[in-house]
């Protein structure tokens, strides 16, 4: 499992810590990339966590390729960037099914699941886990639209939501 963000409750890394305990499975193993934010008190060890802090940005899609699946349960974002990287190297998503993840995720590329739910959380990662044939086709839908992931299909997004809302 792969999680890039800051340490903090809006992000979520506890609460992964948690369903990943919940699921008490050793062969769940987990990257929490990532570093606090000031005067949040963090307490997520467990045996599964092959890294925990900070990483050269130039690390990370070398870390993000040894990942089955991107965990964040965030509860408020804008357009998560670390989603956005995700999907970009291929991987299956699990993520808040607020709307603010309307524009990026969908059934075929994520399981959206409550992001305060730990249970649901930790269902969604063992469906991940388990199910061999979702996580190939996750991973095949979301490696197809990769151009809609770089820089140049995001803006292009953009612009067109934004001529459709003068439009209106």
């Amino acid at each position: 499992i792969g999680f890039v963000g800051g340490f903090t409750p809006r992000k979520g890394p506890d609460r992964i810590a948690e369903a990943i305990r919940k699921l008490n499975d050793p062969e769940i193993k987990v990257m929490f990339i990532g570093k606090p934010l000031s005067g949040y008190d963090y307490d997520f060890d467990f045996p599964g966590i092959v890294h925990k802090g900070p990483l050269e940005h130039v690390l990370l899609p070398q870390y993000l390729n040894c990942a089955d699946v991107f965990v964040m349960p965030t509860q408020k974002e804008g357009c998560c960037n670390a989603i956005v990287e995700a999907l970009a190297m291929g991987l299956p998503v699990i993520s808040s099914d607020g709307a603010f993840n309307d524009d990026i995720l969908d059934e075929k590329n994520s399981i959206r699941i409550n992001p305060d739910d730990v249970d649901a959380i930790a269902a969604a990662i063992k469906r991940i886990k388990e199910d061999c044939t979702l996580r190939k086709k996750m991973v095949e839908y979301t490696l197809s639209r990769h151009m809609e992931y770089s820089i140049e299909g995001r803006a292009e997004r953009i612009i067109d939501f934004i001529n459709r809302q003068s439009c209106k």
